[in-house]
């Protein structure tokens, strides 16, 4: 008899089905850059949390070809349903504790999954969907904390690409920055979203691309021609997708009349969070390494010995450092350096941060104005590069201040150039133990204070 083929599907971890999924690709950076464009533009016209998930789902099923998809919001101990798209039973306000099937363990972890075969991850709980084979749960972040979870699902086994999740991470970390966002009433949300959502990106980006150009001038070692072949792709696709979000900045730029002073969320750990002056310096230095390099500009980190850690979250600084650091080397004149410090305010709770360059200073504009969305000190030859629409100060400014501290510019005083500052409130010291009642306590030493 013969043998029927084409009649079944191929059996889970078959050779026909390990060569479908060999077959299978993440989508590109590309494609997901245009599912992100296109996110935040359909989220212009929408306010509720609900509408915006479902948007999320639809654009994530869209760009995977998922038979379903949803969102959930972690909510305390628990995941919410906000919205689900082509879900055949779920509905919005399911809700599931954290560490729950696949996407309880994403939650819990703030770690991707993509499985190829549920029945064969012990994570995947069966009692709803007992049709589901294939599975993927992306973390949405914001910042540090993970506030929810974009699920996928298919019906049949090895759908999705290995690796699946990890590339739909930059659409998670959209979607958490709508799902969170405060309400934009005086300015479109559209053009709002656009703008700063792709500023945000920028930072990150120069610094992945410029790395990846750091590896092809084999500044670390001689390259094999294959691993020169992947660094050029990677190089190749990392410009294609500058090109994109510098283009997404300065279309949304255009229809922003200016931003609102709205405070940014920072997740449940907030201001529990302690990170010392040094580590944020050097981490904000390490992502500008590359374009000083580019520009033949010294980066120089000095830190006061007494520099209290900060009560801020990580994530929140970096922005600010990163928006500073790309300001003052588009200014810096080549050959020169930028320094950025950090010490303690005087008679005050706060540590100061600093970012100075040798440029040409602030011209006839008051630094004061510079705060403003889309005011730039930079001569016109430098207001000409791409991206650059005078939106890094503004939201610097917002998230200093949105975590109880306060920013300024200035003229440096010892000749040519500009410094921009901003205060963040120190941690309070840790407490010393109390001695149990009826302990002895011995002394063993005391450090003087400096007369």
């Amino acid at each position: 008899m013969r043998q029927a083929t084409g009649q079944h599907p191929p059996r889970p971890g078959s050779s026909v089905e390990r060569l479908r999924a060999a077959e299978l690709a993440p989508p590109s950076a590309g494609a997901v850059l245009r599912a992100v464009t296109d996110l935040l533009l359909t989220a212009g016209e929408l306010t509720s949390p609900p509408d915006l998930a479902l948007a999320l789902a639809q654009s994530a099923a869209a760009l995977t070809g998922a038979d379903q998809a949803s969102v959930g919001e972690i909510q305390g101990g628990d995941v919410a349903t906000l919205a689900a798209h082509h879900v055949r039973r779920e509905t919005a306000g399911t809700r599931f504790p954290v560490g729950y099937g696949v996407a309880g363990w994403v939650a819990a972890t703030g770690q991707p999954a993509t499985i190829a075969d549920v029945r064969h991850d012990r994570r995947y709980v069966d009692v709803a969907y007992p049709e589901v084979r294939s599975f993927v749960a992306v973390p949405l972040r914001r910042g540090a904390a993970t506030v929810g979870v974009l699920s996928l699902a298919a019906f049949r086994a090895s759908a999705f690409p290995p690796g699946l999740a990890d590339a739909l991470l930059p659409l998670g970390e959209v979607g958490a920055y709508l799902l969170s966002r405060p309400a934009a009433a005086t300015a479109p949300p559209s053009a709002l979203a656009l703008a700063e959502a792709a500023h945000e990106l920028k930072a990150p980006l120069t610094a992945l691309t410029g790395y990846v150009r750091l590896l092809l001038e084999e500044r670390t070692g001689p390259l094999t021609p294959l691993q020169r072949e992947f660094l050029s792709i990677a190089a190749e696709q990392g410009t294609r997708l500058e090109e994109a979000v510098l283009a997404l900045v300065e279309h949304g730029a255009r229809d922003v009349p200016y931003l609102v002073g709205a405070d940014r969320r920072t997740g449940e750990n907030g201001d529990s969070e302690r990170h010392t002056a040094r580590d944020l310096l050097e981490a904000a230095v390490r992502l500008a390494r590359p374009s000083a390099e580019a520009r033949q500009v010294e980066l120089r980190v000095q830190v006061a010995p007494d520099a209290p850690s900060v009560a801020a979250p990580r994530e929140a600084v970096l922005q600010v450092l990163a928006n500073l650091l790309s300001n003052a080397l588009r200014a810096a004149p080549g050959r020169s350096h930028v320094l950025v410090a950090a010490a303690r305010v005087n008679a005050s709770n706060q540590v100061v941060f600093v970012v100075a360059d040798r440029g040409k200073g602030f011209g006839s504009i008051d630094p004061a104005r510079l705060f403003a969305p889309f005011v730039q000190d930079l001569p016109p030859e430098s207001r000409a590069e791409r991206g650059s629409v005078g939106l890094g100060l503004a939201i610097a400014r917002r998230v200093v201040e949105a975590h109880g501290g306060r920013i300024w510019a200035e003229a440096r005083a010892d000749g040519p150039g500009a410094r921009v500052c901003f205060t963040l409130p120190a941690c309070a010291p840790p407490e010393e133990p109390q001695p149990r009642r009826g302990a002895t306590v011995r002394t063993i030493g005391r450090i003087s204070p400096e007369r």
